[in-house]
């Protein structure tokens, strides 16, 4: 590759812009709007000139793009982008920065994917292999690109034993070389309306990360996942079929352990524990490693996160949550729980799946309110009428200022079953402002 394009300026994009700087590589920069308004200018203009920069509303994009030998796209991006239709026509190859990274360095890879439980299982495994005394790389669709540590290992020796990657929907459709020693598909369920027609693209989308795998590898997935159905003949790998529909399967599975000590709440924890635990054993991981990571592991930040407070209700964060599966499956971890439950909901609209009357049901037999927040509230507070007991209060510093109003004494839950883009950067920076208001 002589001319690359990275088109998306996020953490992926910038990292792999360093990456390319290293190797010498000729690189062109494309993002949204005025080049003044970029982030990380004055960084970015050290490592590509700014007349190799371009907006993508710029009329010459498109054709400078169909004239690369690779395209670097954002995630963020669908690859029926406009701009880049030229590019496709031309042969020009799009891929993401995982794939850039993959070309230049090798290392065995343990794959994670699925609609929920991606960040609770890669942390798990990481925990495992950190505990086991293997030296991981941890990465992906979360925290440090695999960019940064194809740098670290060219640039400065720097080589881990094994690589953790989660792995979006979005990712996997641009990752053809990928190839993961063990790989798993946690669930499917119906996400990311704005960018899949139907579930079965969707699922289509998490099956690429089994294209490459061969019969030294081995994908697991969840016993009866419809979602998949039919779509798995074409794998050449060994297929496991890990048995984690209820929590009596899974503790039988995980017999060899002791889980008096697991702190996690819901099955759907239990769950990513054991696909946890298969995926690091035989790559490194010890049963005493195992065991110390279940006894002291307390979750993932913004994934029903327990926040103390200086209250008398009990606040869990679910932040992570941007669909309405995840949300249930949040719900469904109060089961048992005597105290009454307030639930807050809301975000940025998605366009397909955005109405709350197919989960209703579900939601007021565990939920005693519903406050509703962000673009979405309104459509959702209009859709439930008098059937629950709910309220739409525009964004969480209104929440935190209703709640302590009326003196509540239950369990409150941010779980907003939404995207968070309508008030806030990410849902880690939605995470982080419900800590900051309601945490001590």
């Amino acid at each position: 590759m002589n001319k690359v394009a990275v088109f998306g300026l996020g953490r992926s994009g910038m990292s792999a812009i360093k990456f390319l700087n290293h190797l010498g590589v000729q690189t062109y920069v494309v993002n949204m709007g005025e080049l003044s308004s970029w982030p990380a200018g004055e960084e970015l203009f050290k490592l590509v000139p700014k007349d190799q920069c371009f907006s993508q509303d710029d009329s010459k994009t498109s054709d400078l793009l169909a004239q690369m030998d690779a395209i670097i796209l954002s995630p963020g991006i669908a690859r029926e982008h406009s701009i880049l239709v030229k590019a496709l026509a031309n042969g020009v190859e799009v891929i993401n920065e995982i794939e850039l990274a993959l070309r230049h360095i090798q290392i065995p890879i343990i794959g994670i994917t699925g609609t929920n439980g991606k960040t609770t299982t890669t942390t798990i495994c990481e925990e495992i292999f950190k505990a086991s005394g293997v030296s991981a790389f941890v990465g992906g669709n979360i925290g440090i690109p695999f960019c940064d540590y194809a740098l670290t290992h060219l640039r400065d020796g720097q080589k881990c034993e094994v690589a953790v990657l989660e792995l979006s929907s979005f990712q996997l459709e641009s990752t053809p070389s990928l190839k993961p020693k063990k790989a798993a598909i946690l669930n499917i369920y119906p996400n990311h309306g704005e960018r899949y027609e139907n579930v079965r693209d969707y699922a289509r989308a998490k099956v690429n990360i089994a294209n490459k795998m061969d019969s030294s590898d081995t994908l697991f997935i969840c016993e009866n996942e419809e979602g998949l159905h039919g779509l798995l003949n074409h794998i050449h790998c060994e297929l496991k079929v890990l048995k984690a529909e209820t929590e009596q399967a899974i503790r039988s599975a995980l017999s060899d352990y002791s889980l008096s000590e697991f702190k996690l709440l819901g099955v759907h924890n239990l769950s990513n524990l054991l696909f946890a635990i298969e995926l690091t054993k035989d790559m490194g991981a010890t049963k005493e490693g195992i065991q110390k990571t279940i006894n002291s592991f307390c979750g993932v930040a913004f994934r029903l996160q327990y926040v103390p407070t200086k209250y008398k209700f009990e606040a869990f964060n679910d932040a992570k949550s941007t669909n309405w599966d995840a949300t249930l499956t949040a719900l469904n971890s109060f089961l048992g729980r005597k105290s009454p439950l307030w639930l807050i909901i809301g975000g940025q609209e998605r366009g397909r799946g955005d109405s709350i009357l197919p989960y209703l049901n579900e939601i007021r037999e565990k939920a005693a309110k519903i406050i509703f927040i962000g673009h979405v509230g309104p459509q959702l507070l209009n859709e439930v009428g008098d059937k629950v007991d709910s309220l739409y209060l525009e964004s969480l510093d209104k929440v935190k200022d209703y709640v302590v109003s009326q003196d509540f004494t239950g369990d409150l839950l941010f779980s907003p079953a939404f995207p968070s883009f309508d008030q806030f950067k990410d849902y880690t920076h939605r995470g982080r402002v419900f800590n900051e208001l309601f945490g001590k």
